[in-house]
């Protein structure tokens, strides 16, 4: 997305490795099914995810994760147009897209042990 809004700006651009870079997803390889990454006591932090928050906010409502645990989502971070949202679960992608965020942003998902309990028999929500 990055790319592609810069060469519509006329603006060159050069692709240098990077530890982000490097942890993209090759072509035609499925994304990481997010409900297992989730572990109470942690933060799951996706990096220009916006455009799949909706399918985030399922998978893990899904997996039994509360509506109501804290996300905050940080987009085009120490620039001039950053922007701040703090919402729950959810309400993720409903309020993306009415707050207008795009990537890039950062998503953080805050995953309290506190929960853990209503997921306690999920294979994936063991505590860290």
């Amino acid at each position: 997305e990055e790319l592609a809004a810069a060469r519509r700006e006329g603006i060159a651009v050069e692709i240098v490795p990077g530890i982000t870079a490097a942890a993209r997803l090759p072509r035609g390889d499925a994304a990481p099914d997010v409900a297992a990454l989730a572990k109470p006591g942690t933060t799951l932090a996706l990096y220009m995810a916006i455009a799949r928050a909706g399918v985030v906010e399922r998978e893990l409502r899904g997996a039994g994760w509360p509506a109501e645990i804290g996300v905050d989502i940080v987009g085009a971070a120490s620039q001039a147009g950053e922007r701040v949202l703090h919402t729950t679960l959810g309400r993720l992608a409903g309020d993306i897209r009415a707050e207008g965020i795009a990537n890039p942003a950062v998503i953080l998902i805050r995953l309290p042990k506190s929960v853990a309990g209503a997921v306690e028999d999920l294979p994936a929500a063991k505590a860290v």
